[in-house]
């Protein structure tokens, strides 16, 4: 019989992940609370892509997950893409709209992508300068 020690699933020790690193703003300033999304470049085109989680914290520092919130990502390539939520209405059941309008939310689109490698200390985006929709 297997037992769980709680706090969600365990990252296994044997896989490899890189810290992703980057600032993000939104016109001009820190992109807080941002919803960042790496898909692997493989996998962009499936009808229903894999993507792991990232974000975005008050200084507008980036950060990506795959077992965890901030472990980073395997190798690979990814294409990156942005949403911010609009938190102040929510409806159960229903998806917050999305206030940068889809504006950069498609990963076949994306002008966003990360090539993680092997053994490097972060992959490193450096600055990427979002702005609002009109």
């Amino acid at each position: 019989m297997s037992s769980c020690s709680g706090g969600g699933p365990q990252p296994p020790t044997d896989k490899e992940v890189v810290p992703v690193t980057g600032k993000v703003t939104l016109d001009g300033e820190p992109a807080t609370s941002v919803v960042v999304k790496f898909y692997p470049k493989s996998s962009i085109n499936d009808p229903d892509p894999n993507s792991f989680q990232g974000g975005v914290d008050e200084q507008g520092n980036l950060f990506a997950g795959t077992y965890a919130n901030n472990d980073g990502l395997a190798p690979g390539e990814y294409m990156v893409t942005f949403e911010k939520y609009d938190t102040s209405n929510i409806i159960i059941g229903q998806k917050p709209a999305d206030l940068l309008k889809q504006k950069y939310w498609d990963p076949t689109k994306s002008e966003f992508s990360v090539n993680v490698q092997s053994g490097q200390a972060s992959a490193d985006m450096g600055t990427i300068e979002l702005t609002s929709p009109e």
